[in-house]
């Protein structure tokens, strides 16, 4: 029997693999709970329709689990990717992907890893994140992030984390068609023809969706309104106006210390921390209109 987000029940039968998933096994399509006395050998996909049970770890390969997940060892080598449909609980994490659509548990590190939660994330208080990202749909804590020589990493709270990656690609977009333009204009050399006018008018109108695109779960995709010149200026006229997430009450907790470089978003508002901070709550101001750094309380 597995649970799935704390909100449903799926009965499911049980299988077991005692050894890894190997070229003696092959890829393994199990339709109930599954328990894996080993590794996942790198090229190897395991598909789960219950819970999922890894004794090993999962070394550059795919894992696809529609319940729970449980990786007794952790998530190794470029080009793994992990998706679970419900809670995942796992060791570390290493230049791979994980993403869940329930709590995601992170006993050790994140090191260059992608990880995406539709619940909260959280993090040993004597874990390190370095690099990559942890963004979770409700609040997310953390240990160490950082160091003084590693890339920064990002870490975002009251984010959907599928609208973050929709995000992304619209930036992406807007890059492309501005260089777009300006390789047309060196090219043709006139500025007011027919063509600079539509690319200029497809140009503002992505400026425009990135500017009212809204990360907050639960919330209109493009449903944020007010002034300004940029997406952080923007005043809004009520942030709290949509029926989403409460924003206001979403929390990234930091057990330990944070480096400068550090990206630090809740819900569509970001910061970049000029140098390390430690023992921090960060959350949103009162008018929603900046993210503020609390002292930690002991508890």
């Amino acid at each position: 029997m597995s649970v799935v987000k704390d909100n449903s029940i799926k009965v499911s039968s049980k299988e077991k693999i005692d050894g890894d998933v190997d070229f003696n096994v092959g890829n393994i399509d199990a339709q109930g709970c599954l328990t894996i006395g080993g590794s996942v050998q790198p090229g190897f996909k395991v598909k789960s329709g219950g819970d999922l049970k890894i004794e090993g770890s999962i070394m550059s390969a795919q894992v696809d689990c529609e319940a729970n997940c449980v990786i007794e060892g952790g998530i190794t080598g470029k080009g793994s990717q992990v998706i679970t449909g419900g809670d995942a609980d796992i060791k570390f994490i290493e230049q791979s992907t994980l993403k869940a659509d329930g709590l995601i548990v992170i006993r050790s590190q994140s090191y260059f890893s992608h990880v995406a939660s539709k619940s909260d994330i959280r993090c040993n208080p004597s874990s390190i994140v370095m690099g990559g990202s942890l963004v979770a749909a409700g609040n997310l804590s953390l240990g160490t992030v950082g160091s003084e020589t590693s890339d920064p990493a990002t870490i975002g709270a009251g984010i959907d984390p599928e609208r973050l990656e929709q995000y992304r690609q619209l930036q992406q977009s807007l890059t492309d068609q501005e260089n777009e333009l300006i390789q047309w204009i060196q090219l043709h050399g006139n500025a007011q023809s027919r063509k600079v006018r539509k690319m200029e008018s497809e140009i503002e109108e992505t400026r425009t969706q990135l500017y009212t695109f809204n990360l907050i779960p639960g919330t209109e995709l493009f449903s944020r309104s007010g002034f300004g010149t940029s997406r952080e200026e923007i005043d809004e006229l009520n942030p709290l106006y949509h029926a989403g997430l409460n924003i206001d009450t979403i929390i990234i907790e930091l057990a330990g210390t944070a480096y400068g470089g550090t990206t630090v978003m809740i819900g569509n508002r970001s910061l970049i921390l000029e140098k390390e901070v430690s023992k921090r709550q960060f959350k949103l101001s009162r008018d929603m209109k900046r993210i503020i750094a609390l002292p930690l309380r002991s508890k």
